[in-house]
C-alpha cells in the first residue's frame, strides 16, 4: 500500500473494468495468495487468470523473497550505488564514469570528454528515472550534486536499427551455484525503448525473451494490463522477432 502508485492503478482499473474505484479487497487477496503487488495484478493479468495459473507467476513478493534468501545483503548494496559499482566493475564497464566533482574538473580541461557526450543519472536511481540527456544550453551543473556522469555509448547498429531513440539492452538474470562455482544462465531479455530516451519497462519500453543461440524467440511485451505483443517494432518497424543480438556469446562469457 505504501509503495503503490495509485495513479498508474487507477488508470488501468478504468482500461480494464471501465472505473476509477479500485477493487482493495481483490488487490489485498491476491497480494496475500500470490504475493502479487498491485501492480503485478493488472500488468500480469491476474484478473482473468485462475488461480493455478497465477501461482506460476514469479511476482514481486516472491522476486523479492528469492533475492532475499540468494545475495548477501551487504554485497547487494553495491547494486544500488552507481558511484560503488562503477568503481567495482570499472575493468567491464567500457565507459568512463565520472562524479560531480570530477566533472566540474574535466570541464575546464579542453582535453577531457564534453558535457554534451555525458548521460547524467541519480546516484541511486532505478528503472530509468531522473536520467537525463544534456543539450549545449545545459547550465544546471550546480544543482546536481547526487548525480553521476556516464560517457556516451554508441550502440551496435543492429540495435540501433531495430529502435534508434534509446540505448537498448540485455537483461541476463544469473544464478550463482557456489557449490559447483558456476554461473547459471536462467534467462535473458531485450530491452527496447519506443519513444523515450531509455528502455525500462517503467518508462514505456517493450521487452523480448532471447533464447541460448542469441535469437529474439518470442514477440516482445509491454508493461501494461492489455498484455499487447509487438512482433514489429511500433515505431521503427523493424521486426523484432528472429532478431539477432550481436556479440551475444561474447555478453554471456
Amino acid at each position: 500500500i505504501r509503495i503503490a502508485d495509485f495513479r498508474k492503478l487507477r488508470e488501468y482499473n478504468h482500461y480494464v473494468f471501465g472505473k476509477r474505484k479500485l477493487m482493495f479487497l481483490e488487490l489485498l487477496s491476491h497480494s496475500w495468495m500470490y504475493g502479487a503487488s498491485f501492480e503485478n495484478y493488472y500488468e500480469l493479468q491476474f484478473f482473468k487468470k485462475s488461480r493455478t495459473e497465477c501461482r506460476q507467476y514469479l511476482t514481486s513478493s516472491l522476486r523479492h523473497e528469492l533475492t532475499r534468501q540468494v545475495n548477501d545483503p551487504c554485497e547487494a548494496l553495491v547494486l544500488k550505488d552507481k558511484v560503488r559499482f562503477s568503481e567495482v566493475f570499472e575493468d567491464i564497464l567500457g565507459r568512463r564514469v565520472m562524479t560531480f566533482d570530477e566533472i566540474k574538473r574535466q570541464m575546464h580541461d579542453p582535453y577531457s570528454i564534453s558535457i554534451n557526450e555525458v548521460v547524467i543519472k541519480p546516484i541511486k536511481g532505478q528503472a530509468g528515472q531522473g536520467i537525463i540527456f544534456p543539450m549545449q544550453n545545459f547550465t544546471s551543473l550546480r544543482q546536481l550534486h547526487d548525480y553521476l556522469y556516464e560517457e556516451r555509448i554508441i550502440q551496435h547498429s543492429a540495435l540501433n536499427k531495430l529502435n534508434p531513440s534509446s540505448l537498448n539492452t540485455l537483461r541476463i538474470v544469473t544464478y550463482y551455484d557456489e557449490s559447483i562455482n558456476k554461473v547459471d544462465v536462467w534467462s535473458v531479455v531485450l530491452r527496447i525503448g519506443i519513444k523515450a530516451r531509455t528502455d525500462n519497462f517503467a518508462t514505456g519500453g517493450i521487452a523480448a525473451l532471447v533464447d541460448h543461440r542469441g535469437v529474439v524467440c518470442q514477440p516482445a511485451i509491454i508493461k501494461h494490463p492489455s498484455g499487447e505483443r509487438f512482433h514489429i517494432h511500433p515505431v521503427s518497424g523493424e521486426k523484432i522477432t528472429g532478431c539477432i543480438i550481436p556479440y551475444y556469446d561474447q555478453a554471456i562469457a
